[in-house]
């Protein structure tokens, strides 16, 4: 069952199986049933990218973020079709902010219907920082 686990998580970045393989060797993860499973089991920094497929002018079409192992966002990234550019972290505040509410399951940002579809997507740290670092300076 342990070595599904692991092999299961072989799609997501390098930073949950480490943390996958830690829980277990620490005991803090008593049973892994499933992915869903492993990520409540373990204190996870998650990193998301969202993308929001809309007709709103003044709405980002793309989120990039940081979860820190409390839920909460720690940083954000908003990329809006006009090129403008929203970021947030710690006490900094550029045209956006970090939500006061704990990121939900991953699969409740994912929808679609005839007007807008969003779609949500852990990925590595390594992505998330290219994309920040290559936007803020």
């Amino acid at each position: 069952m342990l070595a599904y686990a692991f092999d299961s998580l072989e799609k997501w970045c390098g930073n949950f199986v480490f943390c996958a393989k830690q829980c277990y060797e620490e005991m803090c993860c008593i049973y892994i049933l499933n992915d869903k499973d492993l990520m409540k089991g373990c204190m996870l920094v998650m990193y998301v990218k969202i993308e929001w497929n809309h007709t709103y002018i003044d709405h980002p079409k793309v989120y990039f973020l940081k979860i820190g192992m409390d839920g909460y966002e720690t940083k954000k990234l908003e990329l809006y079709e006009n090129g403008k550019i929203c970021f947030t972290y710690d006490d900094i505040e550029q045209g956006t902010f970090l939500s006061e509410k704990p990121f939900e399951e991953i699969d409740e940002y994912n929808f679609s219907d005839k007007n807008e579809s969003m779609t949500a997507i852990y990925i590595s740290e390594e992505e998330f920082y290219y994309e920040w670092n290559a936007r803020i300076k």
